[in-house]
């Protein structure tokens, strides 16, 4: 088992094609979680319009620190963490 997590910070069509293609490439790291940001309310949009396709995903709006997330969001029964940006594809 893998941690695998995802920055995105107003990009949320490219993250959509991140996810697609993790789902159809990468299965093993399914559901992933997002740390995501955005900047003003039309990316916010964006990125909710992502919530109801990816359900599965684990949201997290950035808020605090990046290291905090980082360190809450990792299990530590899972011995991988692999982090990913919006704009990679499998």
């Amino acid at each position: 088992m893998t941690n695998v997590i995802v920055f995105s910070k107003d990009r949320a069509l490219q993250l959509d094609g991140l996810l697609r293609s993790v789902a159809r490439f990468a299965p093993v790291l399914w559901p992933p979680t997002v740390i995501y940001r955005p900047t003003d309310a039309q990316y916010e949009t964006a990125y909710d319009i992502l919530k109801r396709e990816h359900p599965e995903v684990h949201w997290v709006l950035k808020w605090a620190s990046l290291k905090d997330h980082i360190l809450y969001e990792v299990s530590p029964l899972k011995p991988l963490t692999k982090f990913l940006v919006d704009d990679d594809l499998f």
